[in-house]
């Protein structure tokens, strides 16, 4: 019983110095601007926000994964849109990079 509780503390503290050396890490590179998304004004770009699309179903079917092998899934796709707003000017700016696709179960 003391071998498994000692290596349960090792690994919570394997745990906590990965995770301290990534937020300092995350830190490092918001200070300096290396990652930042800059405004024309100055200001950094924060705030990201998104529009979800509406579904849209692509044709694409399969077998249902449920179990029910004579009803099938239907795969749908949405296009979303990211915002992201200058925390100092206001401008906002925005793109269409994130589709979303899912398959609805057809069993139901």
């Amino acid at each position: 019983m003391k071998k498994l509780l000692r290596m349960f503390w090792m690994m919570v503290l394997a745990m906590m110095m990965v995770l301290g050396s990534v937020g300092a890490y995350a830190a490092d590179t918001q200070a300096s601007g290396a990652r930042a998304i800059t405004c024309e004004c100055g200001g950094s770009m924060t705030g990201e926000s998104i529009k979800y699309g509406t579904w849209k179903y692509t044709g694409n079917i399969r077998a249902c994964r449920h179990g029910t092998p004579t009803k099938k899934d239907q795969e749908r796709t949405r296009t979303n849109t990211v915002y992201w707003k200058c925390n100092s000017c206001g401008y906002l700016q925005y793109k269409t990079t994130r589709t979303q696709t899912d398959w609805v179960c057809m069993a139901k």
